[in-house]
């Protein structure tokens, strides 16, 4: 019996563990600077965005849990982008594409409904953003007060949604 208890109590640990450190830039640590042009050339560096809530959401066209997440994405940044939060004033997304086709990438961004900054590389698993990010599995993201620092990460489903409903003023 003891036994059986003490390789449970193990288990446990270990899925905690994987719960609560799963890899990639911890939360109440500044998020790195980055400064790369966007989907259409245009400069797109997180300093800028200083002073609202941004989330910076990794993607893929290809990834289908990724796209599954878009139209949540899309809701959520209609329904915040003007907002005031205790964090800051006003929602952005900043998404990176860890695609390699370009051509790709831009069609998705278009039938997603992405109105916001879209940056990548072209890269996929090999660009610079995503190692400096730690990003390791798609999606990826991090929600970042008005300082730059991560307040969250890893929001999924409606989880973004009712975070930034409790944050906002």
């Amino acid at each position: 019996m003891k036994k059986h208890l003490l390789v449970i109590l193990a288990i446990i640990t270990v899925v905690m563990s994987f719960k609560t450190n799963n890899g990639g830039l911890k939360v109440d640590t500044i998020a790195p600077e980055f400064s790369m042009k966007d989907i259409n050339g245009a400069v797109v560096k997180l300093s800028d965005y200083r002073g609202k809530v941004v989330l910076i959401s990794f993607w893929a066209s290809w990834c289908k849990q990724c796209r599954a997440e878009s139209p949540k994405l899309v809701k959520s940044y209609q329904r915040f982008q003007n907002a005031k939060f205790q964090d800051g004033n006003g929602f952005e997304i900043i998404s990176i594409s860890l695609d390699d086709n370009i051509d790709d990438w831009k069609a998705a961004v278009a039938q997603e409904g992405f109105t916001w900054a879209n940056i990548g590389e072209g890269k996929k698993w090999d660009a610079d953003i995503a190692k400096l990010y730690q990003v390791s599995s798609l999606p990826t993201n991090y929600l970042l007060d008005r300082n730059g620092k991560i307040i969250e990460k890893d929001l999924r489903g409606n989880m973004l949604e009712n975070v930034l409903s409790a944050i906002k003023k």
